[in-house]
């Protein structure tokens, strides 16, 4: 069954075709992959050289006159694809703002490969207010942002406007899946802010390994900026409704039952949204926080359930105020 797209999701969907823009500046491909062994391995490099081949057809309207190829291990192909490869450059570990400048001083079309460089990106993200994603839309002429990755064990079809669609299948290792105490999805993760957009999209096909497909209206969702690991409208909602969510928090059981008689209409959607998120798995608990909601499973499908009425979630948070300090420890822990 077809997820379903909002309306305005719908109605922007009839954009341009990719050929008619006409950007410069730099365009920031991921390819997220790890070093394998063996036959894993010559398919990891097949993929590689195929990535970088493909990119005259990616751009066709406007080919990367150079390429800027950051790497997080090196490579015995590396020397291969220097020769290869006109116009490419290699650089160890993640560029730095003046790098990105130089390579891009002409404003000409440039292409950035960050290659096994998540980790990386990770701490980036965590401990620079200004990431790397978005330094480089600061600096640049409306960059395009080419993302090259899927979720643990599955497949993603990703629509190309240019080349049709393809598959790319990847599996991440159990210590990238439970980094940071939740499930990263390289998508998902360089798409951290709401609204953002992924202008164009590559994928190739690994005949090696059968699987399953996603539909085109929920790659599309993904694609848009509407699947990231935080809705826009939950964010909105803890951040202004900080102070009394954490009141409720660490409050006493009475204090608490008091300031749930006079919870207001905004501050109860910021629960449910928060119950609501965790039902549909936006919000990935670890498995001692599931025990300890599992108690609690009927209410929180009450608070998260959009057809419940608002008499049904206040008696739901009178019957179970215990649920409700379950529920903010573990926004707590999610948001750090």
């Amino acid at each position: 069954m077809p997820y379903p797209v909002p309306r305005s999701n719908r109605q922007s969907h009839k954009r341009r075709p990719i050929e008619n823009d006409n950007n410069h500046g730099v365009s920031v491909f991921t390819l997220y992959q790890h070093v394998h062994h063996g036959d894993d391995q010559q398919r990891e490099d097949a993929i590689r050289v195929q990535t970088i081949d493909t990119c005259k057809e990616m751009y066709a309207d406007e080919p990367p006159e150079a390429i800027l190829y950051c790497f997080g291990i090196t490579q015995p192909l590396f020397e291969e694809m220097e020769k290869t490869i006109p116009n490419i450059v290699f650089h160890e570990g993640l560029p730095t703002m003046d790098t990105v400048r130089e390579f891009s001083a002409d404003r000409r079309h440039r292409l950035v490969v960050l290659d096994d460089l998540m980790h990386q990106t990770i701490e980036r993200l965590v401990s620079d207010p200004k990431p790397i994603r978005t330094r480089i839309q600061v600096e640049n002429h409306r960059p395009q942002h080419d993302v090259l990755g899927s979720d643990e064990k599955r497949e993603r079809r990703l629509p190309d406007h240019n080349l049709g669609a393809t598959t790319l299948s990847r599996t991440l290792e159990d210590t990238d899946a439970e980094l940071r105490g939740r499930h990263i999805d390289p998508l998902r993760l360089l798409n951290r802010r709401p609204g953002a957009k992924f202008r164009r999209y590559l994928s190739i096909e690994d005949p090696s390994i059968p699987g399953r497909r996603y539909d085109g209206l929920r790659s599309t969702e993904i694609i848009r900026g509407t699947n990231t690991p935080q809705s826009s409208g939950m964010s909105r909602l803890l951040d202004t409704h900080h102070h009394f969510l954490h009141l409720l928090r660490t409050a006493k059981k009475d204090q608490r039952k008091a300031l749930l008689k006079t919870i207001d209409k905004s501050q109860l959607k910021a629960l449910c949204e928060i119950a609501h998120n965790i039902i549909k798995g936006t919000i990935v608990l670890t498995p001692s926080e599931k025990l300890r909601l599992k108690r609690f499973k009927k209410i929180i499908n009450i608070l998260g359930r959009k057809s419940s009425t608002r008499k049904e979630r206040i008696q739901a948070l009178h019957r179970g105020t215990a649920a409700v300090v379950r529920l903010l420890d573990v926004v707590e822990r999610w948001r750090k």
